[in-house]
């Protein structure tokens, strides 16, 4: 699938889409939407992106919908039933988020319908994803990866060292640089 001209839907905009979106924006010239309910559309204006406010109305403008999100109980089976319904055709789905968010049995059942081209998941209900655990897969247009995603050598060094900076600045009574909601 050729990317230049495509739409971009994020589903949460914290640094790491930010970071894929940067890529994909400069790289390939896609554009960028966003979805993000702790984030007000001035400030998705200054990264450049068009807010949308429901889940449903990004994806039904997406070709490609990146999940970067944390696992809440307000974000659980945050993909599932119905709103693969809104889907375009051929679009690609990227859960590089956490398990439960996107419904794994519902996936599969979109990606066997042809509700979207295809999908890519960093991380899963039950890890590490097996066939025995994971219908997934069976299926040709879906890509899994073990949860291992920041599992390199340098990534982890440099998320310690980031860690323990943290905790000195806070130590000495400043505010942190990546505060957790």
């Amino acid at each position: 699938m050729e990317l230049t001209g495509k739409t971009l839907g994020l589903i949460g905009t914290g640094n790491i889409a930010r970071r894929a979106a940067e890529i994909l924006r400069n790289g390939f010239g896609v554009n960028v939407i966003g979805y993000d309910p702790y984030v007000n559309a001035e400030a998705m204006q200054k990264m450049s992106y068009v807010k949308y406010e429901t889940v449903q109305d990004l994806i039904a403008n997406s070709d490609i919908v990146n999940v970067s999100v944390p696992l809440t109980p307000s974000t659980k089976d945050l993909i599932s039933g119905s709103t693969f319904d809104c889907f375009r055709k051929g679009a690609i789905l990227v859960n590089a988020a956490r398990g439960g968010i996107v419904n794994e049995e519902d996936l599969y059942s979109a990606l066997k319908a042809g509700k979207l081209r295809a999908a890519a998941c960093e991380a899963f209900v039950n890890e590490p994803p097996t066939k025995s655990n994971s219908k997934l897969f069976e299926l040709p247009n879906f890509v899994g990866t073990p949860h291992i995603g920041a599992c390199a050598e340098e990534a982890l060094y440099r998320m310690g060292m980031e860690v323990v900076s943290e905790v000195i600045n806070i130590l000495g009574g400043a505010e942190p640089s990546h505060k957790v909601a």
